[in-house]
């Protein structure tokens, strides 16, 4: 007798949809983002770099970090980090062209990050790829580091120069310093070091 499950077809894909997101290719400083267009098809990830259009194999992936960073004065920008088993890197975000949070492509972000996840398990890739949330233990700690240093700057040291000098105005500091850390120490607790599962990839502004 013919077992029916085995006879029936396996469901295709979506067509591969391209992504308008800026692209970073290699660390440090930049002026503007110039590569722009992501895709995800069924065994490999197609991108723009140097202004032409490139893959690279699932297979060829080893791990994918899902992140979020406060930028003073701009907002939260979600990132995605894509490094390769060469050791070459991709790294995608909401942001625009001048690395700034862009409201307007979270939708288009966190459309990227399900489609690409899904198309990872059905192919099989996503059991050899690594899955890491937030930022490394050691930077986490200098970032921990920076904000207890700001706290004190910011608060304890205001709350001593009123009891000193007998005024409020202090207080105008620790106001402004509750202002810049408070968001950071937000941007902090959510970026904490772990794993997740590739069907559920965590939302990062959330």
């Amino acid at each position: 007798m013919t077992d029916p499950a085995a006879m029936a077809s396996v469901p295709e894909q979506p067509e591969p949809r391209r992504y308008n997101l800026f692209l970073r290719h290699r660390g440090g400083l930049f002026w503007r983002l110039t590569d722009e267009g992501i895709m995800p098809g069924v065994e490999k990830l197609s991108y723009m770099q140097d202004g032409r259009w490139g893959y690279r194999l699932y297979s060829d992936i080893y791990s994918i970090n899902l992140s979020s960073a406060h930028i003073p004065r701009q907002g939260v920008i979600a990132q995605c980090g894509i490094m390769f088993r060469n050791g070459t890197t991709l790294g995608l975000s909401t942001s625009n062209a001048a690395g700034v949070p862009d409201g307007s492509r979270q939708e288009t972000y966190f459309d990227f990050l399900t489609d690409f996840h899904e198309r990872l398990v059905a192919s099989g890739a996503s059991k050899d790829i690594s899955f890491t949330r937030g930022g490394t233990q050691t930077r986490m700690r200098i970032l921990y580091g920076a904000l207890i240093v700001g706290t004190m700057f910011f608060v304890l040291l205001p709350i001593i120069l009123a009891i000193i000098v007998r005024s409020w105005e202090p207080f105008q500091l620790m106001l402004m310093g509750g202002l810049l850390l408070w968001p950071a120490w937000q941007s902090a607790d959510k970026n904490q070091p772990g794993s997740y599962d590739p069907r559920y990839p965590p939302d990062m502004l959330g």
